[in-house]
C-alpha cells in the first residue's frame, strides 16, 4: 500500500510534484496550478488526507521521506513545491536525493521545532476527549488568516473532516511530526543544490524576524506574502508567480514523460 495518492492535475511539459500540509489535501494547489502554464503537475494526497491511506503508526519524517522517494521514483526528476508539512518532506527528499529534484518551492514550511509547551497544549486537548472534528474547527484559525477564514467559512469543516478522518491517535501523530520534528532544518538549506524559493504568509507563524534572517545567512531568502500559513490557497497569485519562476530558473526541458494515474 502506498502512502501518498497521487492526483494528476496538469498535462504541460514541465514536471512538477506538489505537496500539501496537515489538515489539507491535494485540492489546495488547485488556483495554484491553473495559473501557471505548461506543467505537468501531480498534487498528491499526503498519508491520511483526502484519498490516500492512513498509516498508523505514521512514520516518522525520514520514514516519510523514503515512502515519498520511492513513489516519485518511475518518474522524470521534478519540481517540488510543498506546503508546510509537505515542504518539510520536499526539502529532506532535495538532501537525500538530489537527483530526482530539479527545484524547490517551500510554502509556509516549519524550519525549526515549535516549542514543546504548544505541542503539549495541543495534544492535552486530544486527551482530555476533544472530538477530533472539534479540534480540526479549532485548527484552522491557526492555519489560515482571519480574512481568508472569513471569506471561506468552508475551510473549517473541511479541516474539521480530516481530522475526524485522522482520528485522535491519527490527529495527534500528525501534530507530532509537524510540531517538533523539523529539528534546525536551516541548516538543510545549504546542501540544497538546486534553485530554490521559500514563501511564508504576513501573519505565518514560521515566519519570525529571528527566522527569516538565518535563512538569509543560508544564502536564501524567506519572503512574505499576505495571509496566514497556508499561501496557495490565501495568495494563489503569488504562490503561482513563485513557481513560474522557479520553472523558469530550472528551464524547461521536455521530458515526454507520462502522469502517472
Amino acid at each position: 500500500m502506498t502512502a501518498f495518492t497521487p492526483h494528476p492535475v496538469a498535462t504541460g511539459s514541465v514536471p512538477v510534484r506538489l505537496l500539501h500540509g496537515v489538515l489539507a489535501d491535494h485540492h489546495l494547489w488547485d488556483a495554484v496550478v491553473t495559473r501557471v502554464p505548461d506543467l505537468a503537475a501531480v498534487a498528491l494526497d499526503m498519508p491520511g488526507h483526502g484519498s490516500a491511506p492512513r498509516l498508523d503508526p505514521l512514520p516518522d519524517l525520514d520514514g516519510l521521506v523514503d515512502a515519498l522517494a520511492a513513489e516519485l521514483a518511475a518518474g522524470p526528476p521534478a519540481v517540488l513545491a510543498g506546503h508546510s508539512w509537505g515542504g518539510m518532506l520536499a526539502l529532506r527528499l532535495a538532501v537525500r536525493h538530489p537527483d530526482r529534484v530539479r527545484g524547490l518551492l517551500l510554502c509556509n514550511t516549519p524550519l525549526e521545532p515549535a516549542p514543546r509547551a504548544g505541542f503539549r497544549a495541543q495534544r492535552a486537548l486530544l486527551a482530555a476527549g476533544l472530538p477530533p472534528r472539534t479540534y480540526g474547527r479549532i485548527a484552522a484559525g491557526a492555519l489560515y488568516g482571519r480574512t481568508h477564514l472569513v471569506a471561506h467559512p468552508e475551510v473549517r469543516t473541511a479541516t474539521a473532516a480530516t481530522a475526524a478522518g485522522l482520528g485522535r491517535r491519527g490527529t495527534r501523530d500528525v501534530l507530532r511530526r509537524v510540531l517538533l520534528e523539523p529539528g534546525d532544518a536551516v541548516g538543510l538549506l545549504r546542501r540544497v543544490v538546486v534553485p530554490v524559493v521559500l514563501l511564508a504568509g504576513t501573519q505565518d507563524y514560521v515566519a519570525s524576524p529571528a527566522l527569516r534572517a538565518r535563512v538569509a545567512r543560508t544564502g536564501h531568502d524567506l519572503r512574505l506574502v499576505p495571509g496566514g500559513h497556508t499561501s496557495p490557497a490565501e495568495a494563489p497569485a503569488e504562490v503561482a508567480a513563485a513557481l513560474a519562476e522557479l520553472v523558469g530558473r530550472v528551464g524547461t526541458t521536455r521530458t515526454g514523460a507520462t502522469l502517472p494515474g
